[in-house]
C-alpha cells in the first residue's frame, strides 16, 4: 500500500467541506450536468481539464462513465467501470474497464479524531499491468497533487 503524507490528506479532504464542492457533489449525483452549467450554477470557473460526461449509477451493478476534455485537444479520455461493492459512508469497490489492464480500486472511508481518513487501494491483474500504467509510485501520487491543486483554487473561489 502506498503511503501518503497525512498533513496533504487532511488539507484535501478538509476543503471538501465547503458548500459550494457539495453542491456540485450533489447535483452530479443527481444526473449528468457539463462543466459549463455546474460552473454557470455555482459560479466557479475551472481551467485545463473539463468534466465533459459524468453518469454514475452508485450501486452493486451499477456503472459510471467520467469523460474528460482539455482545452489543447478536439479529444476527449473516457474512464469507465462498474460498481462491484457499494456501502454508503464507508467503502466503493469499483472496476476500471478501460482495457484489459484496468484495475480493482476498492476505497475506504473511515472517521478518525472528527477528520475522514481515506484509504484507496488498487488490485491489477497482474504485476507487468501494474508497471505500464504507472506503478507504485507515479499515477495515484500526480492524482492526489491534481486534486490538492484544484481544491486550493476552489477554496479560493469560494471566498
Amino acid at each position: 500500500m502506498v503511503q501518503y503524507d497525512q498533513t496533504r490528506f487532511d488539507a484535501s479532504f478538509a476543503a471538501l467541506a465547503d458548500s459550494t464542492r457539495r453542491g456540485v457533489l450533489e447535483q452530479l449525483g443527481q444526473g449528468d450536468a457539463s462543466i459549463s452549467v455546474l460552473a454557470n450554477k455555482f459560479h466557479i470557473t475551472l481551467k485545463g481539464m473539463s468534466l465533459v460526461s459524468c453518469e454514475m449509477d452508485v450501486r452493486v451493478g451499477g456503472g459510471y462513465w467520467l469523460e474528460f476534455g482539455h482545452s489543447a485537444s478536439d479529444q476527449t479520455m473516457a474512464f469507465f467501470g462498474s460498481y462491484v461493492e457499494a456501502v454508503p459512508h464507508s467503502r466503493l469497490v469499483w472496476t476500471n474497464e478501460e482495457s484489459d489492464e484496468g484495475a480493482v480500486t476498492t476505497v475506504t472511508f473511515e472517521e478518525k479524531g472528527g477528520k475522514t481518513q481515506l484509504v484507496m487501494c488498487e488490485l491489477y491483474p497482474s504485476k507487468e499491468a501494474l508497471e505500464r500504467n504507472g506503478g507504485t509510485e507515479g499515477g495515484a501520487s500526480e492524482h492526489f497533487r491534481q486534486l490538492d491543486a484544484l481544491l486550493v483554487t476552489l477554496v479560493g473561489i469560494a471566498g
